[in-house]
């Protein structure tokens, strides 16, 4: 958890998830993580938020652990008996022997999915988004969707925000729309270039962000400011987007956990909402926005898990724009 926390019982959870935070990145440098990320989730089984482990699930398999850790929801690990997980893991050495142990009530909670990648409407959507068409990196073709409308406050212009990967090249790349026609039809344009920028590259939790520079600002203006961010996790919570591929996201997907970072390989994130049921947001969608029903903006599309076998995606994966905005965003000078 990223918050600040509101009670007794949220301090000791803060306690846990920075152990977790410890465990987790010793063994983030090994070819094979045990783990993707760690924080803290809602337990079907307690009512509450407990810590939270993201196992990976290609090191587990073959008995009932592999079934129960890929439930739909998070379930306590010792459910499981750490001994269990650990015989059943493959490799010679398993990190989970030293996971943390937690006094008072806490109960560590795991589910497994496969490793993180990145992810390359109703009246809410309408009313905050500036622009559903697909966005593209005019220097390397990778497609996205810009989330919502920001404002420079040393220029006073109108920017959009959306996903640092989409831009691998950072600030300055040009930045192009593909704008739907008549008979389904698409045409390319110039949309403007990215003016800030920041993105995972190495194994140190960070950001993915980017604000464009409009070619055309005026054209934007309509679009609503966000007023209200996410700020807390207390419960499960339905959400909408809209991505540029998958359209408007109509089912009430399942505000489910809160990583404060995971990842694989060089890509690690900070501060992401875990979301489902899963497959509501596709590729083209990354830097989409998310938003609770009640309003409150969650922050961008960043990534996703899937089934090695299927493609299925088991997890995704929303970089938090509350905390964005006070460590990236303030720094740019741009607000929402």
């Amino acid at each position: 958890m990223w918050w600040e926390p509101r009670s007794e019982t949220e301090a000791s959870l803060a306690g846990a998830v920075r152990q977790l935070q410890g465990w987790y990145r010793e063994q983030i440098a090994r070819e094979r993580p045990v783990a993707w990320g760690v924080g803290s989730a809602w337990s079907n089984v307690t009512h509450r938020l407990e810590p939270f482990v993201l196992l990976n699930r290609e090191m587990f398999g073959g008995s009932r652990i592999d079934e129960a850790l890929n439930a739909p929801t998070p379930l306590p690990i010792d459910f499981f008996q750490i001994q269990s997980l650990v015989n059943a893991a493959r490799g010679q050495f398993n990190p989970l022997q030293q996971l943390p142990q937690f006094g008072g009530s806490l109960q560590l909670h795991a589910m497994a999915v496969g490793r993180p990648r990145p992810s390359s409407v109703g009246p809410l959507t309408e009313r905050y988004l500036a622009l559903t068409d697909p966005i593209i990196c005019n220097q390397t073709g990778e497609q996205g969707t810009a989330a919502v409308k920001v404002v420079d406050a040393t220029t006073g212009e109108v920017g959009l925000l959306t996903a640092g990967h989409v831009f691998p090249r950072g600030k300055g790349s040009p930045v192009d729309r593909s704008r739907r026609t008549f008979w389904r039809g698409h045409r390319r344009e110039e949309l403007g270039c990215v003016s800030h920028h920041i993105a995972p590259t190495d194994r140190t939790a960070t950001w993915d962000a980017a604000v464009i520079r409009l070619a055309k600002p005026a054209s934007f203006q309509w679009a609503n400011a966000v007023v209200n961010t996410l700020q807390a996790f207390r419960e499960p919570v339905p959400v909408v987007a809209y991505g540029a591929t998958s359209g408007e996201v109509r089912q009430a997907a399942l505000l489910q956990g809160a990583l404060v970072e995971g990842g694989a390989g060089e890509v690690h994130w900070k501060n992401c909402w875990m979301v489902a049921p899963t497959g509501v947001l596709a590729s083209g969608d990354s830097g989409a926005a998310v938003f609770a029903r009640t309003g409150e903006f969650m922050g961008l599309y960043v990534g996703c898990s899937r089934f090695a076998d299927t493609g299925t995606v088991m997890a995704h994966y929303v970089q938090d724009a509350f905390s964005l905005g006070k460590e990236v965003l303030s720094g740019w000078q741009v607000h929402f």
